[in-house]
């Protein structure tokens, strides 16, 4: 179980950081299924994914977001590769923003 901060960015504005999440996702997503979201508490966020989606590894894209801007910056991503058809990896089932507190959250 690990939580990786390598490709961690502080939230500047939303073109600028959905771009670089894309990039970042682009660059490690290869032939691995993974899932989109947003959080305030990450350690508890991934030990429900390894509970419930048998995940071990979970990054953290973007850090220091509002609710409001969590919640658009990750259903901006699970669109954008949601849309990927056949070569899709992507497990989100819904659009997002389900979950998402007030406070300082992370996608």
């Amino acid at each position: 179980m690990s939580i990786n901060r390598d490709y961690e960015t502080d939230y500047t504005n939303i073109k600028d950081t959905y771009k670089v999440c894309v990039n970042t996702i682009l660059k490690l997503k290869g032939q691995k299924r993974y899932y989109i979201g947003g959080t305030k508490d990450v350690e508890q966020r991934l030990n429900d994914h390894m509970l419930q989606k048998k995940m071990k590894n979970m990054y953290i894209l973007a850090r220091y977001l509002t609710k409001n801007q969590a919640i658009n910056l990750e259903q901006k991503l699970i669109k954008r590769f949601n849309s990927e058809n056949k070569t899709n990896k992507c497990l989100n089932q819904s659009g997002g923003g389900e979950g998402i507190d007030e406070g300082n959250n992370c996608v």
